[in-house]
């Protein structure tokens, strides 16, 4: 009604803001909340979006906060977790050699020549030292990840110890060795580290990464390679220490994703023809 303040009475039946206008009145939210209907605020849950965070989103009416796991530490500047201790770097092989890059001063330097056919690579962080394999020696100098090349090739993800299995990719796939963003051309291997993903593109001859919550950002660290293959990242806390005595394991112990809080941070594992027992011991089949 033109001339009367509806908000004047019982706030124009608002939950939170009545805005009177020439005509009617209007309800409004304030910052973290959304109208559920015309008058009602509820909060909104920011921890939804899945780049609202970069590691742990913690919930609030109204707000919300993020953390950082273990061995990280926010940005004051960007908001995104950090890994602490010594500045990361990537390794990749061409097939020939080994090389390192700095992946924020795009440097990068040799560190193992005159291969033959090295085309995957693994790492022992603790003791500073490299694993590769070369398929001309047919030899492991050792090896691990994965991608789905059947009939309906897709790209997964999942836990250490198989938990959580979910498809990144399942469209628009050709060749998956490694992750595909935005239709380009070869990916063969990817790392992800902090809130960055890592890859090899062999028909590009290129190493690239991108905002691996986003799939944007994406920039060339180094081009004009030859025939890039396998790619690791080289930080302490790609490989922390393992929980003492091999988290009372016999074989293997598997760091499992924390999906809630009462997700157990690891899980035993047996070989072929074994089975888990009750008590978390091996059963022989």
């Amino acid at each position: 009604m033109r001339g009367l303040n509806e908000c004047m009475l019982n706030n124009g039946g608002c939950s939170h803001i009545c805005m009177d206008r020439p005509i009617g009145f209007e309800c409004q939210c304030p910052p973290g909340y959304q109208l559920l209907d015309k008058k009602t605020c509820g909060d909104i849950d920011e921890c939804q979006d899945p780049a609202a965070c970069s590691q742990i989103c913690v919930n609030y009416k109204g707000d919300f906060k993020c953390e950082c796991y273990e061995g990280y530490e926010i940005d004051p500047v960007t908001k995104t977790c950090k890994a602490e201790g010594k500045s990361a770097y990537l390794l990749f092989t061409n097939r020939h050699e080994i090389r390192r890059i700095d992946p924020v001063k795009g440097e990068y330097s040799q560190v193992v020549s005159t291969q033959k056919n090295a085309v995957a690579l693994d790492l022992d962080v603790a003791n500073n030292r490299i694993f590769w394999s070369d398929r001309f020696h047919r030899k492991i100098y050792r090896f691990m990840y994965w991608s789905d090349w059947g009939t309906r090739a897709k790209i997964e993800k999942s836990g250490m110890n198989g938990v959580d299995r979910q498809v990144l990719v399942a469209r628009d796939i050709e060749w998956p060795n490694g992750i595909s963003l935005e239709r380009l051309g070869q990916p063969y291997a990817l790392a992800v580290f902090e809130d960055r993903i890592y890859w090899t593109d062999r028909e590009k001859e290129a190493v690239f990464s991108a905002n691996r919550l986003t799939g944007q950002d994406v920039q060339a660290l180094a081009e004009h390679l030859n025939d890039p293959h396998d790619i690791v990242v080289f930080h302490q806390l790609r490989q922390p220490p393992g929980v003492v005595a091999n988290g009372g394991c016999d074989y293997l112990c598997l760091k499992a994703p924390q999906i809630t809080e009462h997700s157990p941070k690891y899980t035993c594992a047996c070989p072929d023809g074994q089975d888990l027992g009750p008590d978390m011991r091996p059963l022989r089949t």
